[in-house]
């Protein structure tokens, strides 16, 4: 088992899109900072009024609105770098574990070997969730790293924009402790696409196709969830 596990991590991370994966969440990540970089004194101003407004008029409202933990809580308050992105990249790497490896010929040539199949699968889905976690980790700590570097540290200020007025302050520790769980979580998460896109995987031929099924699957799921069941 160890040995089938040493030979998927060796395979896994010899190919460069791997990391391609891994820079397009630190330009996604880039991308976040740079807006909120630009925009950042308007935001502070809009922000900070309407904290006042939901404080009323005795209040004078003051400090740093826009800090490094508000870049990946607003990654993760965005849905869509997580949900689309890094689930489409799970899916591609998982997609392809089986399916890609049985049309190029090199899953029989490993079966011929005194290895048990059911090592060998486990030992694939053992990769692909560990990649599954560290790019959901890696989007955050990117966020959280180009943050600091361009916004400053800081407490994390947060205003719900459904119009209840709510606001919430966390101090800088508890936040990046509060986001690494929110995160991890996230990525507990995504292990469930990569199982999905691993045993799509085992019954197609292509990895394309495998990684397009998952994909189409998880749009599926998400239209189902949100249909009003009365």
């Amino acid at each position: 088992m160890l040995a089938a596990l040493r030979v998927e991590l060796a395979k896994f991370y010899r190919h460069r899109a791997t990391y391609a994966g891994f820079l397009l969440l630190a330009a996604m990540s880039g991308l976040v900072v740079y807006g909120a970089a630009k925009d950042a004194r308007g935001h502070e101003r809009r922000a900070k009024a309407q904290i006042q407004a939901s404080l009323g008029g005795d209040f004078i409202v003051a400090g740093k609105i826009m800090t490094a933990a508000f870049v990946p809580r607003a990654i993760l308050f965005a849905k869509l770098p997580v949900y689309v992105f890094v689930a489409s990249l799970v899916a591609m790497a998982a997609g392809g574990a089986v399916a890609s490896e049985c049309s190029s010929g090199t899953l029989r040539s490993l079966l011929t070997r005194p290895v048990r199949r059911s090592y060998v699968v486990l030992a694939k889905w053992l990769v692909n969730a560990g990649h599954a976690v560290s790019l959901t980790l890696f989007l955050g700590a990117a966020g959280l790293g180009l943050g600091y570097l361009f916004l400053g540290g800081g407490d994390l200020v947060w205003i719900d924009m459904r119009g209840n007025d709510a606001f919430r302050i966390v101090p800088e520790l508890q936040a990046v402790r509060e986001l690494a769980c929110a995160y991890l979580l996230q990525g507990l998460s995504m292990i469930a696409v990569a199982s999905i896109a691993l045993c799509i995987s085992c019954a197609v031929g292509r990895g394309a196709t495998a990684a397009g099924v998952t994909v189409a699957f998880l749009l599926l799921s998400g239209m189902v969830a949100v249909l009003p069941f009365e």
